[in-house]
C-alpha cells in the first residue's frame, strides 16, 4: 500500500522529522473509493536536498506524469517556500507529497491524522476550523458585484466567451461564501460541499450553468449568494440595488 511505504521512506530518511495526512482519507464523512488520493505533508530539513532530482520519488510507484508547482511558471510560488509533488502513477494511485521545512509555518486541516513524529513537532491544535472574518465576507460580496457588470456588459455586447469567464468568476465566489456557510474543508473545487447541499441549492447551482440565456444564470447566482450570506453582515442595500439595477436594464 501506498502508506507502508511513505511510512518507510519517513522513518529511514532522517531529513524528514515529521509525517500528517490530510484531504478526503482523514474525513470520517466521505465514503471512501478508488478515486481517493493520498495527501500527504512531510516535515523536512535541508529541503533543498529534495529538490536536486527526482529520483528519490521512484521509490513509491512508477510514475506517469507529475506537477511541481511550485517550479512551474504557470503557477507563482504561494506556499510560503514548502514545495508540492503531484504524482499520479501508473498504476492508478495518486500521492499529492508537501515537503514543509521545519522554519515554515504548515497547513494543519481539521481531520490531519499524524502518522509520524520524531520530535514531537506536529501541533493539531493549530488546525484550520474555517474561520471567517467579516473583511473576508465584505471582499467576497464586493468582488461577486463587481463582476456582476463585466457579466452585464457582456450580455449586451454579445460577448459570449467574456460573459461565461466573469460568470465563473461570480460563482467562485458564491462558492466560497457557501463553502464558509457550511465550514469544514470544501475540499478542491468544492467537491465535498457538494454532499451538504439541498436538493434545491444543488440544482440551482447546475441551472445557472446554462449558456443560452446567461442573464438567468447571472439572476440565479445572485439568488445563490444572497442564501449563502444569510448567516453573515453584509451590505444588503448594496447588494438589492446592484440586482435591481440589472432587472431594470433587461426591461
Amino acid at each position: 500500500m501506498m502508506i507502508d511505504k511513505v511510512m518507510d521512506y519517513a522513518v529511514n530518511d532522517d531529513r524528514v522529522r515529521w509525517v500528517v495526512l490530510t484531504g478526503s482519507r482523514t474525513n470520517p464523512s466521505l465514503k471512501p473509493d478508488a478515486y481517493q488520493d493520498y495527501d500527504i505533508q512531510f516535515g523536512v530539513k535541508d529541503l533543498e536536498s529534495f529538490l536536486v532530482s527526482d529520483d528519490w520519488l521512484s521509490v513509491f510507484s512508477e510514475v506517469l506524469i507529475m506537477q511541481k508547482p511550485e517550479a512551474m511558471s504557470l503557477f507563482p510560488p504561494s506556499l510560503g517556500g514548502r514545495f508540492t509533488y503531484l504524482m499520479q502513477f501508473t498504476d492508478g494511485t495518486r500521492l499529492d507529497l508537501m515537503l514543509v521545512p521545519l522554519d515554515k509555518e504548515y497547513p494543519i486541516e481539521l481531520n490531519t491524522q499524524v502518522l509520524l513524529d520524531k520530535d514531537g513537532l506536529v501541533d493539531l491544535t493549530k488546525a484550520d476550523d474555517t474561520h471567517i472574518s467579516e473583511v473576508h465576507v465584505e471582499d467576497c460580496m464586493n468582488e461577486f458585484l463587481w463582476l456582476s457588470f463585466y457579466v452585464l456588459k457582456g450580455i449586451k455586447r454579445d460577448q459570449f466567451i467574456y460573459t461565461l469567464d466573469h460568470l465563473s468568476g461570480m460563482r467562485d465566489m458564491v462558492f466560497q461564501m457557501m463553502a464558509w456557510k457550511m465550514t469544514g474543508n470544501p475540499g478542491q473545487s468544492y467537491k465535498y460541499m457538494e454532499y451538504k447541499l439541498s436538493v434545491d441549492i444543488r440544482d440551482k447551482i447546475i441551472e445557472s450553468y446554462n449558456v443560452d440565456d446567461r442573464f438567468a444564470s447571472m439572476m440565479l447566482l445572485f439568488e445563490l449568494m444572497k442564501w449563502a450570506v444569510s448567516e453573515f453582515d453584509y451590505d444588503k442595500k448594496q447588494f438589492e440595488c446592484v440586482r435591481s439595477t440589472f432587472m431594470e436594464s433587461m426591461i
